[in-house]
């Protein structure tokens, strides 16, 4: 019914992709990989992250992947951020906060709406999944890194906040949403700032919110 033209990199090597829709309502996504990749994947013994959780070989006549690695169930491993990471990502979203803030403040309501449901969230979705991974040691995958399974894999708590995160095209609802995201944020980051032993810059954020609120309340 409908298609998708994507491509992806591997080392340098551009790999066209097709993400497809059938008519029953079933959804493939196609990749085209060169020949001589996958000769270099079973030569090195290195898959690409994408097959480490598990693949298949439905037909190789020439038995070419005969001698193809075995998944290990390693791929897309959340591991620990360096310090400036998990700062970078802090600042980023305290930076986007205020964006949301002043749009409102200004009645540009859907502009707002496009900060709202795009960057600031990625950033939120960033320390969400960095927490997760610090209760295992830093040594979890069991979460998906876009968080198409986030629901499941939170402590009630947390999902319990994210009925505050998200909001429908009002004003004052969206105002709600942006707090309930700061909230949330503030916790999560600071959580990890005291597991990391990182200097938590309660000075600035202080100052970021401030500012915020006073957009709001005037």
């Amino acid at each position: 019914m409908v298609y998708q033209k994507e491509k992806f990199f591997y080392k340098n090597i551009e790999i066209p992709t097709r993400l497809v829709l059938y008519k029953n309502n079933q959804r493939v996504d196609f990749s085209f990989w060169p020949i001589n990749v996958l000769y270099k994947i079973i030569e090195n013994r290195i898959l690409p992250e994408s097959y480490r959780n598990g693949y298949k070989v439905l037909l190789d006549k020439d038995k070419i992947t005969d001698n193809i690695i075995l998944p290990n169930y390693d791929g897309f491993m959340i591991t620990r951020p360096t310090e400036d990471e998990l700062l970078t990502t802090m600042y980023n979203f305290w930076f986007e906060a205020c964006s949301v803030a002043k749009y409102l403040k200004r009645d540009r309501l859907w502009f707002a709406k496009i900060l709202e449901n795009g960057p600031i969230k990625g950033f939120m979705l960033q320390i969400i999944l960095w927490n997760e991974s610090s209760k295992h040691d830093w040594n979890n995958n069991n979460i998906h890194s876009q968080g198409k399974n986030l629901e499941t894999q939170v402590d009630i708590d947390i999902k319990e906040s994210f009925k505050k995160c998200f909001s429908k095209y009002d004003k004052s609802d969206t105002w709600d949403s942006l707090f309930g995201m700061i909230e949330l944020f503030k916790r999560l980051a600071y959580e990890l700032t005291m597991k990391m032993k990182v200097k938590y810059p309660n000075d600035s954020i202080f100052e970021i919110e401030k500012y915020i609120r006073q957009l709001y309340e005037r």
